[in-house]
């Protein structure tokens, strides 16, 4: 092969690589572009669930203040600073905690009144001792008047 033969076969080998090249590099802009269009769905995608999300959240929030003021109305013994939480369950054991609580003070109270007697009905009258007036004061006494 001559010189000549040889420049041939690198200019065809050369323009053999440079349409592979062409070929290679269309079809991975191809996949970039693809890849592109994939990532722009996925980021819309994740903001309509970040607003459901929200929503959601929300929704739940004021669930568990209604369920709250639900358990505070229907409990009127407790108060409200007893019961507490940000969610069902956590209310729920709050209530049961009040509950628990109440039960005690009033366990405590009730034994408490247990033991205190008072007798019933009005003390019985007893007459003034007079042993230590003087003669006339006892008799202002007897006729009502002031000593």
């Amino acid at each position: 092969m001559t010189e000549e033969a040889n420049k041939e076969n690198l200019r065809e080998n050369s323009a053999e690589v440079s349409n592979q090249l062409k070929q290679k590099t269309a079809e991975l802009e191809k996949v970039i572009a693809d890849k592109g269009s994939e990532i722009a769905a996925l980021k819309k995608s994740e903001s309509e669930l970040q607003e459901k999300l929200s929503a959601v959240s929300k929704s739940l929030t004021e669930a568990v203040v209604s369920y709250k003021a639900r358990v505070i109305q229907m409990n009127p013994g407790i108060t409200e600073e007893l019961i507490s939480g940000e969610t069902i369950e956590a209310v729920e054991t709050s209530l049961e905690k009040a509950i628990g609580l109440i039960s005690r003070v009033k366990k405590s109270v009730e034994k408490e009144i247990s033991q205190t007697r008072v007798p019933a009905g009005a003390p019985g009258r007893r007459t003034a001792d007079l042993s230590a007036l003087s003669p006339r004061e006892k008799i202002q006494y007897a006729i009502g008047g002031k000593k």
